[in-house]
């Protein structure tokens, strides 16, 4: 809410519609999954989705997003792919030390897939096969998401 708040008030609608659409995509995914997410701490639900993934999707979308446009332009990376090599490797790298430091030092577990074996090295995201296909997939998702929008809105300037 305080970050809603405050682009709002900066009146930074770029950042705001990228924010709606980490939530709309958290939102979606969240919905989808919500029988898989039960954890062994009580996190609040709302219509049954568990709120906690639902504000993590939606902050660490948003968070990648922020972190790869200052780095895309520190970097001065100019091109579809390079920008998209970026983000991917940023997004995973990013995916797997919180989902490793949430599993193991802060001790928060899945205990609805919690049968299922966890990546190999980090131990991590124990989920069946398709919660760990859309977990590498979310980001890319929203990045093409943002990506065609942002054409979309370049092609209307030009008109």
């Amino acid at each position: 809410m305080i970050l809603i708040f405050y682009l709002s008030f900066k009146k930074n609608i770029f950042q705001l519609r990228n924010l709606f659409i980490a939530f709309s995509i958290a939102l979606i995914w969240t919905y989808f999954a919500r029988k898989f997410y039960g954890y062994n701490i009580n996190f609040k639900t709302f219509c049954g989705i568990a709120l906690m993934p639902l504000f993590a999707w939606t902050l660490g979308l948003f968070a990648l997003y922020v972190i790869y446009s200052y780095n895309r332009k520190a970097l001065k990376l100019k091109g579809f792919f390079k920008s998209f090599f970026l983000f991917v490797m940023v997004y995973w790298v990013l995916l797997l030390v919180m989902e490793t430091i949430a599993f193991h030092w802060i001790g928060i577990k899945n205990i609805a897939t919690g049968r299922y074996d966890g990546l190999p090295v980090c131990n991590c995201i124990h989920a069946p096969i398709f919660m760990k296909v859309a977990y590498f997939s979310l980001g890319i998702i929203y990045f093409f998401i943002i990506d065609f929008i942002n054409r979309l809105l370049s092609l209307k300037k030009e008109e």
